[in-house]
């Protein structure tokens, strides 16, 4: 959906921040410079977001039924409790401003098969995100970009090599710039 409708931080339209002097502030207390840099530029080094509020869609229920779409909602903390969770992960991501040739997608593919718990998505881009521009919020990855690639490694033991994981997605990621924006 966000080829026709931007990310939701194009679409955040209120939020709840903590700030730093411990006071609860809402869009039009923390004012425009505060709120633009929270709706998609590291919320998390200008104060504690305890809420969003997001325009929503109105079209998931009227969609072709072979699309698929997922909202995740997920408890981030709760009172009195430690929400953790009980893997570990590295993720990068890439943005395609070109597509990238069928003989370097097989070699991705074996790179996948080198790997215990690897994950490559792709999500494209274009449509809405491509219209605004990039200082309208905090997210320059916009016109002109065809698609985002994320890696991912996941493992489950703490003790377990992790500079193997690390090397694994330092690896495809070298291997994949030629073919993406830096």
């Amino acid at each position: 959906m966000v080829r026709k409708y931007g990310l939701a931080a194009d679409n955040v339209i209120d939020a709840r921040i903590i700030d730093v002097h411990g006071r609860v502030l809402d869009r039009k207390a923390m004012r425009e410079d505060l709120f633009w840099a929270i709706s998609g530029g590291g919320g998390g080094s200008f104060g504690i977001i305890t809420s969003w509020k997001v325009k929503w869609q109105e079209v998931a229920d009227k969609l072709d039924e072979d699309l698929f779409i997922r909202v995740t909602i997920q408890l981030a903390t709760a009172v009195g409790r430690r929400n953790l969770f009980k893997n570990y992960f590295k993720a990068k991501p890439d943005y395609a401003k070109e597509p990238i040739p069928e003989t370097i997608l097989e070699g991705l593919w074996e790179w996948l098969l080198k790997e215990d718990s690897p994950n490559i998505a792709f999500t494209p881009y274009g449509g809405m995100m491509s219209k605004i521009s990039e200082n309208q919020t905090p997210f320059p990855h916009r016109k002109g970009t065809l698609f985002m690639i994320r890696y991912l490694t996941i493992w489950d033991d703490p003790s377990e090599n992790v500079a193997k994981h690390l090397d694994w997605i330092r690896k495809v990621y070298e291997y994949m710039t030629p073919y993406v924006q830096l």
